[in-house]
């Protein structure tokens, strides 16, 4: 009879634990759909688990099946375009960096379908703020694709999340934000933030990205997967033409004006130091 009841309670206490896995899981993809227009920090209590790295180089990707069915008013453009169903990354630069999926790159990658329901592009991003003593996530922020909607080609989701988590913060370095610094509380002394996107960040943004201070980025898809036909976000240019000298450059023309003010601000700038400083990258 002991041994029953025994049995029994093992077999509980392991489907509860299925269940609460279940719930905090529908607690983040409840979270990953808010009001579109939702720009404020969500408070979270919890400790931040650092992705765990895979270590085989053969890992069969998981698919969940995702793929939306035609409609009769987009029916030739539905049929012309397959559903992607793995990451294009045979290049050798993703070689040794894939991680585990884990909540946040699972919000990031909702916020992006999101954001293509609202008319954006099909981008998303999440910045998690972590306290660095204790490890514990602060709070996170949110940022869709706004470029199309906003008329601005800047506002892709990664830059949208840095603007609102610096402004709310009071702070331009995401990397080492200071108690006595931030608008936003923290127990401890330091804390920092680390970027979910959804997609391999363009160089833009993830110039933006190191600007900011931001030491970790985590993303999904590839800048293979943004490029396929039908998708059509390709920085393959961009990637090409930043390793050429500017006389070699074909898109944009460049010139560099030889004009006798041309130090002025920063010999103004260097010797005031009332003067608030700012800036995270170094060489």
């Amino acid at each position: 009879m002991k041994l029953i009841i025994r049995s029994i309670i093992l077999i509980f206490c392991f489907f509860s634990q299925i269940i609460y896995a279940n719930l905090v899981q529908d607690k983040i993809i409840n979270l990953s759909v808010p009001d579109y227009t939702k720009k404020t920090a969500t408070e979270w209590h919890g400790v931040y688990q650092k992705p765990s790295q895979i270590l085989s180089s053969n890992n069969n990707q998981n698919w969940d099946q995702y793929c939306p069915k035609c409609t009769l008013l987009n029916q030739s453009l539905c049929e012309k375009y397959q559903c992607s169903e793995a990451n294009i990354n045979s290049d050798k630069a993703y070689q040794g960096i894939q991680v585990a999926s884990d909540q946040w790159i699972r919000l990031a990658n909702n916020v992006a379908l999101e954001a293509v329901k609202h008319g954006g592009g099909p981008f998303g991003a999440v910045i998690v703020q972590v306290d660095n003593k204790t490890g514990k996530v602060l709070r996170y922020w949110i940022g869709y694709d706004h470029s199309a909607n906003e008329h601005d080609p800047t506002a892709h989701a990664e830059i949208s999340a840095i603007r609102e988590a610096a402004k709310q913060l009071g702070v331009d370095n995401l990397g080492e934000i200071h108690r006595e610094q931030s608008k936003l509380s923290q127990n401890g002394e330091l804390s920092h933030c680390i970027i979910y996107s959804s997609t391999e960040p363009c160089e833009m943004c993830l110039a933006a990205i190191y600007w900011a201070g931001i030491r970790e980025v985590v993303f999904a898809a590839t800048r293979y997967d943004a490029a396929v036909p039908g998708v059509d976000f390709s920085d393959k240019l961009i990637h090409e033409e930043s390793t050429k000298s500017y006389q070699d450059r074909q898109v944009v023309t460049i010139r560099q004006a030889i004009t006798s003010n041309s130090l002025d601000a920063f010999n103004y700038y260097k010797r005031h130091g009332e003067i608030k400083r700012y800036g995270n990258v170094s060489d």
